[in-house]
């Protein structure tokens, strides 16, 4: 294809407003935790953006889900 694309591999996804911690790995496997809220912000600006033809991998490194109340 001739379409500029950009594929985003969350980790984990878990509910909570965003904190702006999150990070992008390039053509990395990486695992662990991350706000859909942060994820959400992130499509938005890549959107924004000359998207590359790279896969993304996107996790909060010291995120930890908590458990239910």
């Amino acid at each position: 294809s001739t379409l500029d694309y950009c594929i985003l591999r969350p980790g984990g996804l878990l509910n909570g407003e965003p904190s702006g911690q999150a990070k992008l790995f390039i053509n990395q496997e990486v695992h662990g935790f991350v706000n859909r809220s942060d994820v959400a912000l992130e499509i938005e600006s890549l959107l924004k953006t000359e998207l590359k033809n790279q896969v993304y991998s996107m996790v909060e490194p010291e995120l930890k889900p908590t458990p239910a109340n």
